[in-house]
């Protein structure tokens, strides 16, 4: 990576899934192999690799997958394994973990004593940053990675005031659609369709 280049990458996001009836628990810990954290069941998930907290309100919390529709299936399955009816499943969007470097190394100590919103977190060993505007936090290690807390995909589109109108579903879907009705010949060998040899054609590195 280039010295002061600044690469952004969401790592994860969190999804809660709410089915037309609440999952209970008790069938969550015998049927999926959940196991009881308090008024929690943890159900790990193992393709994809994801961890599910089923909430006290038969709601459910997804971690580790940051697309909504690998999420969606993850839990569709989930349900499949209790018995349970996938109609009428609801998806939120919750807190996203987004990763960044900024290409060089930081001066913790530093940074600390030079800017008000900054605070070095002893425990961490990284600089703890709030950022008030867009209430969310950034976490700053010396080689200069770091992670975003606080935010999400409805935070992001109330800051924006933008919401797409349609989905990575809706995307995948009509992209399969234009398969089948033969509207992208040759898209396994055609480099129109394949992002390396496009690149690599008009030059750009």
């Amino acid at each position: 990576m280039e010295e002061g280049r600044i690469v952004i990458d969401v790592e994860t996001q969190t999804f809660r899934f709410t089915p037309s009836s609440p999952i209970n628990h008790q069938e969550a810990v015998t049927l999926a192999g959940g196991s009881v954290s308090g008024p929690y069941v943890v159900v790990s998930h193992e393709q994809p690799r994801a961890t599910f907290v089923i909430e006290p309100s038969g709601s459910v919390l997804v971690h580790g997958i940051a697309r909504g529709e690998v999420a969606r299936l993850a839990i569709q399955e989930l349900l499949l394994t209790l018995g349970m009816s996938e109609e009428n499943l609801r998806m939120e969007l919750g807190d996203m973990l987004i990763r960044f470097s900024i290409g060089r190394a930081v001066l913790l100590d530093l940074a600390a004593a030079r800017f008000a919103d900054i605070e070095m977190d002893d425990r961490l060993g990284a600089l703890r940053i709030t950022a008030t505007l867009h209430n969310s936090q950034l976490l700053m290690f010396n080689n200069g990675q770091g992670v975003v807390l606080g935010q999400s995909s409805k935070k992001i589109a109330e800051k924006l005031g933008y919401t797409p109108k349609r989905t990575i579903e809706d995307a995948v879907r009509d992209i399969c659609d234009a398969v089948k009705a033969g509207k992208l010949p040759n898209s396994m060998d055609d480099d129109r369709y394949i992002n390396v040899k496009t690149v690599q054609k008009i030059g750009l590195k």
